[in-house]
């Protein structure tokens, strides 16, 4: 990512009346660049909801079947 300290303070911080948040798309770019998959393992530990251990390896696989789809197209 190419933000200044300043710059990368003003997103971070969130404020609903400054225009330079961070987004999604920041995100994107700083898995893209650092190769830093924690943010998405974190999320998809906070947020994958299962009844058992298999349920949660099915997720999984749905999802990887997605991005396998998504990057052949």
């Amino acid at each position: 990512m190419d933000y200044s300290p300043s710059d990368l303070s003003r997103k971070l911080a969130q404020n609903p009346d400054d225009s330079r948040r961070f987004t999604l798309d920041d995100l994107e770019k700083y898995i893209e660049v650092t190769r830093d998959i924690q943010p998405v393992l974190y999320l998809v530990e906070k947020y994958l909801v299962a009844e058992s251990p298999a349920d949660i390896e099915r997720q999984i696989q749905a999802l990887k079947d997605k991005l396998k789809a998504a990057t052949a197209a």
